[in-house]
């Protein structure tokens, strides 16, 4: 937020349409005017930052065979300030074993960080509530991707997940990890790497379900190529087909 205030206005109720220009133009941000008040020559005005970007997200996913219940689970979590979250989870196992692992740690997660606790130390906790719960084997992977929306920087956080594809123009690129699972491991380091991204990149977090049920990836960085004006669902939907 950034207060202004103007003596000796000579433009009457016009000088905002200087100054907003003006500060997006010196801080390389964009702003819009929240409150505006001009008496007597004297204006005041409070610039608020607007977000340059916006994120279309899709979901997909699909039981497998025999099973009642999703072995992964998401959260889709806007915690304000500008950004938004993405985050997966694959339990141990199948089915309903699977599901109460990934469950549980996308629950644990979501709570923490609308609770405003940092994510790696959202990340380091879950993991060591899962290893308090380790007479019952538990551990999960974390695939996390927190986005700026004012700057459009990214950040992936990954724990025993696979690989992520990203679209940048007709690049597309696979993001590894080869960190553990959390739950397995008393002391954990998730994988991080941070990304800046442009208009119409496509980012793609899927589980192992997807990404291994052939070997090769070469259909998953086809299908992405071949992207047009597809909405993420779309997306999404071709990837799960």
């Amino acid at each position: 937020q950034i207060n202004i205030c103007v003596v000796e206005c000579r433009r009457g109720n016009v000088c905002h349409l200087t100054i907003v220009p003006a500060a997006e133009k010196i801080l390389k941000r964009r702003f819009y005017a929240e409150e505006r008040d001009c008496v007597q020559g004297k204006c005041n005005i409070v610039l608020k930052e607007r977000e340059w970007f916006d994120a279309d997200v899709g979901v997909s996913r699909v039981r497998q065979k025999g099973e009642k219940e999703w072995g992964d689970s998401y959260a889709i979590i806007r915690p304000g300030k500008g950004k938004i979250i993405v985050a997966l989870s694959d339990g141990m196992g199948s089915g309903a074993d699977a599901a109460k692992e990934s469950n549980e740690t996308v629950k644990l997660l979501e709570g923490m960080l609308v609770a405003g606790i940092d994510k790696e130390t959202a990340v380091k906790l879950i993991n060591s509530v899962l290893i308090l719960k380790s007479y019952d084997e538990s551990f999960a992977t974390i695939d996390m991707l927190v986005l700026d929306l004012y700057t459009g920087y990214g950040e992936f956080i990954k724990t025993g997940s696979v690989g992520s594809y990203i679209k940048k123009g007709k690049k597309v690129m696979c993001l590894k990890s080869s960190s553990l699972p959390t739950g397995i491991v008393g002391v954990s380091e998730p994988a991080k790497s941070k990304m800046r991204f442009s208009k119409d990149d496509v980012i793609v977090i899927a589980s192992d379900g997807v990404t291994e049920v052939i070997r090769d990836d070469s259909w998953i960085r086809e299908v992405m190529k071949n992207i047009t004006e597809e909405s993420a669902q779309e997306i999404s939907d071709n990837l799960l087909n």
